[in-house]
């Protein structure tokens, strides 16, 4: 069936011409539109707790494209400028049910790939500047007129000391005026700037994609250092998605692509040895953390070794290491991952190998020149974690 809100595609002709493809252009996608919030209302909900809202100040603000946070205070709003700011209010459609109906307007998408119905209101000259999303995005204007430009294959370099992340260079290739009712369809990657031409009312329909590093981060729940190995721009695209009967569906098709997606990062060369460098140290339930101590300075550290002492391995201690990879050498303390300089080699293979260190031999693994002072920060840090102590030399 044909749609007014698709221009007059229907929905299989949408997903399979422009979603995720290419940018569509609807004149009239929703005749006579009426706001299903006003503008008052809107600034009402920016001023309540727990409301995600931003106002954004090209001019007028202490720096050029301030950001700022709500809750916002009533004086705030009325004291902004007349013109060259935005006040955007993300995930509306859990405050209002007039807004949430909008979003039953876009079930020919999948109901897992909406994200959020944002809603931003400007004076003339307001912008949130050229920038490019990692989302699919349905653009509905609502009262008053925004002008859009739009770059499809732009340069990803943004603009230094800016609160937002806006492109460097930005060159229009299309624009248009969009009026009451028009909407503006933009896939992943499309950069877009929109300056409002009187004050105005725009409707943002976002779908999220998702991104390797969250889907395998939160799978196998890595820790923040391994889920930054991946690339957080690898975004789950569809641009073959077709017609559900239901929009509620996990589709086999979407499942198997999420799952590709997840399982690919086992690949990376060092993702899965530094997890299991971390796994198998972690204590078992009955075992209890080490006790802490104090922490030697790096000079009582070196008088400690020159004795007659010796530096135990704690009972409850497990310590693994990785082969070095170029300087980095990763050593695995109680499940946790420390990343030393491969210098520190050495002594790490020693601290490994047996349980009790006599001090005079330790001392003899420490590297020399600068690094030797990490390898006694090393120690200091093993003795103030519990993970070491000094006693007496049993041999």
């Amino acid at each position: 069936m044909k749609q007014q809100l698709l221009g007059g595609l229907s929905a299989a002709e949408f997903l399979a011409q422009y979603w995720q493809k290419k940018p569509l252009l609807i004149r009239g996608a929703w005749p006579g539109f009426k706001d299903p919030i006003s503008v008052d209302e809107l600034a009402g909900l920016a001023m309540e707790d727990g409301v995600r809202a931003r106002l954004v100040q090209e001019k007028g603000g202490q720096r050029p494209w301030q950001l700022s946070h709500g809750p916002f205070k009533e004086k705030i709003l009325r004291s902004l400028p007349k013109s060259h700011w935005t006040l955007l209010v993300s995930q509306a459609e859990l405050w209002s049910e007039a807004c949430a109906k909008l979003l039953d307007a876009f079930t020919f998408i999948p109901h897992w790939r909406a994200d959020d119905l944002m809603i931003s209101f400007a004076p003339p000259q307001g912008s949130v500047g050229p920038h490019v999303d990692s989302y699919d995005v349905f653009l509905l204007q609502g009262q008053g007129h925004r002008h859009w430009q739009i770059q499809k294959d732009p340069d990803l370099r943004w603009r230094p000391g800016l609160d937002l992340r806006l492109l460097k260079s930005f060159k229009s290739e299309e624009s248009w005026v969009l009026n009451p009712g028009d909407m503006l369809y933009l896939p992943p990657g499309v950069a877009h700037y929109g300056v409002a031409a009187d004050a105005c009312l725009t409707y943002s329909i976002g779908f999220r994609a998702p991104a390797k590093q969250d889907l395998v981060a939160d799978l196998f729940q890595l820790p923040e250092s391994l889920a930054g190995l991946l690339q957080s721009e690898d975004l789950y695209t569809d641009p073959d998605l077709t017609l559900q009967d239901n929009p509620g569906e996990l589709s086999a098709a979407a499942v198997a692509k999420l799952k590709a997606m997840a399982l690919a990062p086992l690949q990376h060369p060092t993702l899965l040895p530094r997890w299991l460098g971390a796994y198998v140290t972690k204590p078992g339930d009955l075992t209890a953390a080490p006790g802490g101590g104090r922490r030697p300075t790096a000079a009582r550290m070196d008088k400690l070794l020159s004795g007659h002492g010796a530096l135990w391995r704690s009972d409850a201690q497990r310590m693994v290491y990785l082969a070095p990879l170029g300087d980095e050498l990763f050593f695995y303390v109680h499940g946790e991952e420390w990343v030393l300089h491969s210098a520190l080699l050495p002594l790490v293979q020693q601290l490994c190998a047996k349980r009790c260190q006599p001090g005079l031999e330790l001392a003899k693994s420490l590297p020399r020149g600068k690094r030797r002072q990490d390898g006694l920060t090393l120690l200091s840090r093993l003795v103030a974690t519990g993970a070491c102590y000094f006693g007496r030399d049993l041999a």
